[in-house]
């Protein structure tokens, strides 16, 4: 059986959708290397919810969680299927997990899918964040989720590494902050280096930075 990775991808502004940048051509020419599952796990920052839920209703409604956008933005669909079989296989490895068939695909998903899969061919299951969550309880999920990939499942988180909102420059052409950046560029020292203890450690709300970049 083919073999699955495991991935994160920032999804950016909702605009990414209408726009053709760098963004939107990187995650497309990305999605074409990797081979087709028989399912995609997706995780995005915008399920929160009390516990962990697995979204199971067959052909899951596309959401649009944002306001003051352009009117072809709201117009934008994402239409693939569910599959109750992985529902299953999901709540094998997460048991704590209760199935509700509210929500759907929202932008943290069907942002990323529309550049990632466009063809809305491999059925898609979303999986809620627990908003009491620590990053601690984020690793065991990821540690239950893991053997997923080795059934040709492929597993995606979509949110963003740095996301503080109240310092947004919405200027185009606006330069980085150095501590978005210094922010950005640890966490990828951290992954790389499989340093998963200091990864959970600097996410600890006491952390100045993580405040920072949150």
């Amino acid at each position: 059986m083919k073999k699955q990775p495991v991935l994160f991808i920032g999804h950016g502004s909702p605009m990414n959708v209408l726009a053709d940048n760098e963004w939107t051509q990187k995650v497309l020419a990305f999605g074409k290397t990797i081979s087709r599952p028989d399912g995609i796990v997706m995780i995005s920052a915008h399920w929160l919810t009390k516990g962990v839920k697995i979204h199971s209703s067959p052909q899951p409604k596309t959401i649009h969680d944002f306001g003051g956008f352009p009117k072809a933005l709201y117009e934008v669909q994402y239409q693939a299927p569910s599959n109750h079989e992985i529902v299953q296989k999901i709540l094998e490895v997460l048991p704590e997990a209760s199935i509700t068939q509210d929500w759907g695909y929202d932008h943290g998903t069907w942002g990323v899918l529309k550049f990632l899969r466009p063809q809305a061919d491999v059925p898609v299951i979303p999986i809620s964040i627990n908003a009491n969550s620590t990053a601690e309880d984020f690793y065991q999920l990821g540690q239950q989720l893991k053997v997923l990939k080795d059934q040709n499942i492929l597993i995606i988180g979509s949110g963003n590494i740095v996301h503080n909102l109240r310092e947004i420059d919405f200027n185009e052409t606006a330069e980085n902050f150095p501590w978005a950046v210094n922010f950005d560029e640890k966490v990828k020292e951290l992954t790389l280096n499989g340093d998963l203890q200091s990864l959970i450690n600097l996410s600890k709300k006491e952390n100045a930075i993580f405040v920072k970049a949150h």
